[in-house]
């Protein structure tokens, strides 16, 4: 297992600026997602971890060795690509055996050897199948077997799952982070879709415009963001600009109604603005809350009611103005006519509370993004 640390990464095609200055550190037998919206800049940084791009400042280190220079072929990087990028001419067997004969190993020991990866990957009997004869999940599953068969210190994926269909993409998101485990392999997954992110890593790191906004664990990203992007760009939440009106309680104005805030951070000053974003799910129905003067109750009317399995989503507009999200369990008792009128609670803790102007986190012990990302690093 091997430790990656990218230092100060830049990469400027043109006139314009792809990366900045990224430092991250992946630890040995990590599995670190690159998330952000298209073009941010994940699919360059992979490429020049791969060896495939050059970067124009900063370097890449394996443990103790810069190999900023050395070429793809010998940095010992495995790499999964979104169009599985299979020789066409090549049966399954022959192309995880291609890239072991390459390397010097014996023809019939790299067959053998590629035996028993499309074992690992759920495809003995496909030996001799060729790519245009298997479907694009068990292509994708060659090409990760491709990958790992010269047993590479660091496995990097560049959207591997998103040409798939939805239940191939689970149960194949499930497979590439179960071998990932089992062989104790350093992964660097390159995705802009938050479930997958959620769901298979041990660290997140969200990209913008070629920047690292911040790197934590799944669950701190999405139970407190540092950032207002990350909250905005992971899970359904609605948002509401305002202003703070005080601190102690903490209290916020936005437009024609209020909301009380959790513990606010000492750098909060009343009169700042500020922008509230609230989970869906964090929210419900206020039946008998007259009596509880610890959460605010919103009064609004159901514009639109979404069956979405597992859960109904219910669009509210409030009559004091702005659109609120819903999540409710999908029962037969939840179900809301459009124009239906009900009642919101919102508690405190359900707010998360960012400065409008820096974006960055107002709630008391959520760091700054950017400290967040240093000491990730």
């Amino acid at each position: 297992m091997k430790q990656l640390r990218l230092k100060g990464i830049s990469k400027w095609f043109g006139t314009f600026q792809a990366l900045k200055g990224i430092e991250i550190t992946v630890g040995a037998g990590e599995f670190v997602s690159l998330l952000g919206p298209s073009g941010c800049g994940k699919s360059t940084l992979l490429r020049i971890i791969a060896g495939l791009e050059s970067a124009d400042e900063g370097e890449v280190w394996l443990d103790d060795c810069n190999f900023s220079c050395v070429p793809p072929q010998k940095r010992k990087v495995g790499m999964v690509f979104q169009n599985y990028a299979l020789f066409p001419n090549l049966t399954a067997l022959g192309n995880i055996s291609f890239g072991l004969e390459v390397q010097g190993m014996d023809h019939e020991k790299a067959r053998h050897e590629a035996r028993c990866w499309l074992e690992k990957v759920g495809l003995k009997g496909f030996e001799k199948r060729y790519p245009h004869e298997l479907s694009g999940g068990q292509q994708q599953r060659v090409a990760l077997a491709r990958a790992l068969a010269p047993k590479p210190e660091i496995l990097l994926l560049d959207e591997p799952l998103s040409a798939l269909d939805a239940s191939v993409r689970t149960a194949l998101r499930n497979e590439i982070r179960q071998i990932q485990q089992e062989l104790g392999i350093t992964a660097i997954y390159v995705t802009h879709d938050q479930a997958e992110a959620l769901a298979m890593s041990d660290r997140i790191a969200v990209m913008r415009n070629g920047e690292i906004v911040e790197m934590a664990t799944p669950q701190n990203l999405y139970r407190n963001p540092a950032s207002l992007f990350t909250a905005e760009f992971i899970g359904a939440a609605s948002r509401f600009d305002g202003i703070l009106l005080s601190i102690h309680p903490a209290i916020g104005q936005f437009g024609r109604f209020t909301l009380l805030l959790p513990e606010l951070a000492y750098y909060a000053q009343p009169g700042m603005p500020i922008t509230v974003m609230i989970r869906a799910e964090s929210v419900g129905l206020a039946r008998n809350t007259v009596e509880d003067r610890a959460i605010t109750v919103l009064r609004g009317e159901v514009q639109m009611n979404n069956f979405m399995g597992n859960i109904i989503r219910l669009h509210v507009g409030l009559f004091q103005g702005g659109t609120m999200l819903i999540d409710l369990p999908a029962e037969d008792n939840c179900i809301f006519k459009t124009g239906e009128k009900i009642d919101i609670k919102v508690f405190p803790e359900a707010c998360l509370v960012y400065d409008s102007k820096s974006g960055s986190s107002l709630l008391k012990g959520v760091p700054q993004a950017r400290e967040m990302i240093k000491t990730a690093v």
